[in-house]
């Protein structure tokens, strides 16, 4: 599985370089905190700047940069980014095909081209997207697609199967993809116990994983970066490896939780974020 962390300190970047698979740069703002107003979601104060700084570190990591949805500069945001380093470029929050087109060849080959499936009208795209041969990979993210879907948290799609269903198109294109975020294995402070989440992304089969907020706070040194990392490959060795019973019997518990959790959190009116 390749693993992300979201970051733009080169010191924390530095530390990444060659335990992680990639560092993302999120630009993304446009619109951003309309939409998740009061959703108590992470919101990136990243700059264009951050881009080549943290490239001029990385010597083995790739570097993703997210953009800004589709707008008027998107055609210079791209080779800015690009121009600046970056080997993968993610497009969010996307509707139309029009937008993906766009998105594509303005990219033209320079780098790899990844879309962010986090709206409905994407969701409905799905049986199309997967036959555009110049997309490299995806991802759900799980956040705006729920407020998109007019959910009341992140876990209802998982549970009307909706994620699933996702997947079982996405597997078509043998291309990467994964959805949601990855929790780190050591916070116990997580209401929902993140090997279940995990065990779920793999029994998916996701080749695509995000390191969440969780992940981020924890994470002060090289040594404990080091630790959170190992820790995760192996698990994710050890699901990948194991049996599918184990797989079904994690999803199984998962759904058990998670009901459990949403009765409480509807309670409370509060999200859940890993």
């Amino acid at each position: 599985m390749k693993l992300s962390l979201i970051a733009n300190c080169p010191i924390m970047a530095g530390y990444a370089d060659g335990i992680l698979e990639r560092i993302m740069i999120d630009l993304e703002y446009i619109g951003k905190k309309e939409r998740q107003t009061g959703k108590d979601l992470f919101h990136s104060e990243h700059k264009i700047t951050d881009v080549s700084n943290i490239k001029s570190v990385l010597k083995k990591t790739h570097l993703m940069v997210r953009i800004n949805s589709i707008h008027s500069d998107t055609p210079s945001e791209i080779d800015e980014v690009i121009n600046n380093g970056a080997d993968v470029v993610m497009l969010p929050f996307f509707k139309t095909l029009e937008e993906v087109d766009l998105f594509i060849n303005c990219v033209n080959n320079r780098a790899k081209v990844s879309l962010l499936i986090e709206t409905k009208e994407a969701v409905d795209l799905l049986d199309q997207l997967v036959y555009i041969n110049s997309i490299d990979e995806y991802h759900i993210g799980l956040n705006d697609l729920s407020i998109s879907l007019g959910n009341e948290t992140i876990f209802d799609a998982i549970l009307d199967g909706t994620i699933e269903q996702c997947i079982s198109i996405l597997k078509s294109s043998n291309k990467p993809y994964g959805f949601g975020g990855v929790g780190s294995l050591s916070n116990r402070s997580l209401t929902i116990d993140p090997i279940l989440c995990l065990s779920e992304q793999i029994r998916l089969g996701c080749s695509i994983g995000w390191l969440g907020r969780s992940f981020r706070n924890l994470i002060t040194d090289k040594h404990t970066l080091d630790q959170e990392i190992n820790l995760l490959k192996d698990n994710i060795d050890i699901l990948k490896n194991g049996d599918n019973i184990t797989l079904e019997n994690n999803h199984k518990k998962l759904i058990s939780n998670i009901n459990i959790e949403i009765d409480q959190l509807k309670r409370e009116l509060k999200p859940y974020r890993i």
